[in-house]
């Protein structure tokens, strides 16, 4: 069972490395939008709304999150789509593979996918900071993070003028 979903995963992991829409969606936009984000200054200093971290570290699990949902939407769907067009499907049905072991192998493509990802901004948002602990730029910055009763006494203008 494990050889037969082994061969199942490596399988469907080059099949996905043959398709340059997904990478280009999945794992080049959201590193490209990262880096543009990390590299605006006011970003990457440490703000006492976000505890002493800087908003780019606040951000970044949001970018993991839109990682996997792009992967799940943009690459699953019309991979079965496809497969199921094609009649893979139904061959499957009829060998011990199975259509289930297919969809465990699309899981964890698509999961080592958005790891392999993840590990890459990771570095990326590392490379733009000089300090990697909230404590380490707090200490070198004098930001401390803000207490609780701090978030109700700021006062934010308005852009229309209309204090």
């Amino acid at each position: 069972m494990f050889s037969r979903l082994a061969t199942l995963t490596v399988t469907e992991g080059k099949l996905l490395l043959r398709e340059p829409a997904t990478w280009i969606t999945a794992v080049v936009l959201p590193s490209a939008l990262l880096a543009v984000l990390a590299s605006i200054p006011a970003l990457r200093d440490p703000d006492p709304l976000y505890d002493g971290l800087r908003f780019i570290d606040v951000w970044a699990p949001s970018l993991v999150a839109m990682i996997v949902t792009t992967l799940g939407l943009q690459s699953v769907p019309p991979t079965l789509a496809s497969y199921r067009e094609k009649g893979v499907l139904r061959r499957l049905g009829t060998t011990r593979v199975g259509p289930l072991n297919l969809l465990v192998a699309q899981l964890l493509v698509n999961l080592l996918a958005a790891e392999v990802e993840a590990r890459r901004w990771s570095k990326t948002a590392l490379r733009f900071s000089s300090n990697t602990t909230p404590r380490a730029r707090a200490r070198q910055t004098g930001v401390r993070p803000a207490a609780a009763h701090d978030y109700r006494q700021v006062q934010r203008s308005s852009p229309y003028g209309d204090d």
